[in-house]
């Protein structure tokens, strides 16, 4: 009961392959994810963290929309001041950092840590990319623990963004700042409900009819 990340820790501890492969129980890959992306990070020697697009789906299983992230290490650099431009469970990773220390989440705040994480080492040098293929079903709805207080979560997102701005060079541009404005003024206005509804149309997340519906028996075929 320490959190999703602190508990992947102590798992980081004994694991003892090339590569780190994050998952979450409430979601589906495909088949094909690991071979992928392994082959990716095999043949791009350059690159830390190799992530991947996504279907979202409900409860029940049904597609309700895409996540499409940034591809490149510019594009995603770029983004991480906006939204965070990676699908965490669908992240493959080397084990080893550069001074060949094990990789380990950095825990400082109830929530958020992957992206605390994972933009220090944007922001020192680390390059990530995002296959575009859809590797990932992804199960996203209002009532999961990412869309529970809000407010305070995006609290803790934006001091994570000042500290990398301040304190770890990272460089802001127009685009972003606007977009930071933006997000808080929304964030201010808006009821929690309303914020989750916008968040879910900006990224393409509907809510609507379902694309399709899938089972534990046929996801593989999609």
């Amino acid at each position: 009961n320490c959190g999703g990340d602190a508990c992947a820790n102590e798992g980081l501890k004994i694991a003892q392959g090339k590569y780190i492969a994050r998952m979450d129980a409430d979601d589906i890959a495909l088949p094909t994810r690991l071979e992928k992306q392994v082959r990716f990070l095999e043949n791009h020697a350059s690159i830390f963290l190799i992530g991947a697009s996504a279907y979202t789906i409900n409860n029940s299983n049904e597609v309700t929309g895409e996540k499409n992230e940034p591809s490149s290490n510019k594009e995603i650099y770029d983004n991480y001041s906006i939204f965070h431009p990676l699908i965490h469970p669908a992240c493959t990773f080397r084990r080893l950092l550069k001074d060949n220390e094990p990789f380990s989440y950095e825990i400082a705040y109830k929530s958020n840590n992957d992206y605390l994480t994972f933009y220090k080492l944007i922001c020192g040098g680390y390059k990530f990319a995002n296959l575009k293929e859809k590797l990932l079903f992804y199960r996203v709805h209002p009532e999961s623990n990412t869309f529970k207080n809000v407010k305070q979560i995006f609290s803790t997102t934006l001091k994570i963004r000042l500290a990398m701005v301040f304190h770890y060079g990272y460089k802001l541009n127009l685009k972003g700042l606007v977009s930071n404005l933006a997000q808080i003024a929304l964030v201010t206005i808006l009821p929690e409900k309303s914020i989750v509804n916008v968040y879910f149309f900006i990224k393409g997340i509907k809510k609507e009819k379902s694309l399709m519906t899938i089972s534990a028996l046929s996801y593989g075929r999609i």
